[in-house]
C-alpha cells in the first residue's frame, strides 16, 4: 500500500535540466570538449561532484581533484545566471490530490539544498513534508541512501513508498531502496527507463493517472 510519494527535482517538479546540459557544456567548453545533452541527463541525480568527477575523466584528465570543487562552483555559478526555472504547473492540484489520499510527500534530488529553495516559493517548500538533497548524502544517485534517508524523515518502511522519477541512475537508486517506480518521458525516452513499474509523458499524466497508480493492482509489492 502507497503511504508517501517521493519526487526527484529537476526534470520532474522543475524544468531546469536543460539549464544544467548548457552550464555542464559551457563549464568543458574550456576544455576544448564538446559534452551531449545525452551524456549529461543520463548522468542526473549523481551529485554535482560525481557528475564533474565522470564528465573530468573523459573530457579533461589533466585536471587534479583538488580543482574540482572549483570547476563544481563555477558549473552552480553558470547554472544560476542561465536559470530560468519554472515549477511545473500541475505541482498544486498534484499536492492536493495526493493529500486526498492522506500521502505523506517528499523531494528527493542529487542538486544542493540551495538550488530547491531558489526555485521553489516559501508557500511550496512548506507542502513537502520531507526534503533530501545532495547536502545530505556523501554517495548520490544510484546509490539508495537518499531514498532511505527521506523514508526515514517520513518514519515510513521503503515498501510503502512511491517514487517519480526521469532518469535512469534514479530509478536504479530507488529500487535499491526498495521503493516502487514510476518514470516520466520528460527528459529522456522511455528506452532508458525500463526498471520503472509504469511511464508516464509528464507530471500532468501522472496526475490524470494518480487514482489508477496508486491502486495496489497497478504497482503491486
Amino acid at each position: 500500500m502507497i503511504k508517501a510519494v517521493l519526487f526527484d527535482f529537476d526534470g520532474v517538479l522543475v524544468n531546469s535540466m536543460s539549464y544544467h546540459v548548457k552550464a555542464w557544456q559551457a563549464i568543458f567548453s574550456d576544455f576544448g570538449a564538446s559534452v551531449s545533452a545525452k551524456e549529461i541527463l543520463l548522468l542526473e541525480g549523481a551529485r554535482t561532484i560525481e557528475v564533474a568527477e565522470v564528465l573530468r575523466n573523459k573530457y579533461a584528465p589533466q585536471l587534479h581533484n583538488d580543482s574540482l570543487a572549483v570547476l563544481v562552483q563555477e558549473k552552480q555559478k553558470t547554472y544560476r545566471q542561465i536559470a530560468d526555472v519554472r515549477v511545473d504547473d500541475c505541482i498544486l492540484p498534484l499536492i492536493a490530490k495526493l493529500n486526498e489520499h492522506g500521502l505523506k510527500i517528499g523531494i528527493v534530488t542529487g542538486s544542493p539544498l540551495r538550488n530547491v529553495e531558489h526555485t521553489l516559493s516559501s508557500d511550496l517548500l512548506p507542502l513537502f513534508h520531507a526534503i533530501v538533497t545532495a547536502d545530505d548524502v556523501e554517495i548520490g544517485k544510484p546509490n539508495p541512501d537518499c531514498y532511505l534517508k527521506a523514508a526515514a524523515k517520513l518514519k515510513m518502511e521503503p515498501e510503502h513508498c512511491l517514487v517519480v522519477e526521469n532518469a535512469p541512475l534514479g530509478i536504479t537508486a530507488a529500487c535499491n531502496a526498495g521503493m516502487k517506480v514510476v518514470a516520466l518521458t520528460s527528459t529522456l525516452p522511455a528506452q532508458y527507463l525500463g526498471a520503472a513499474a509504469k511511464i508516464f509523458s509528464n507530471l500532468n499524466d501522472f496526475l490524470n493517472n494518480i487514482e489508477l497508480t496508486l491502486s495496489p493492482q497497478t504497482i503491486p509489492g
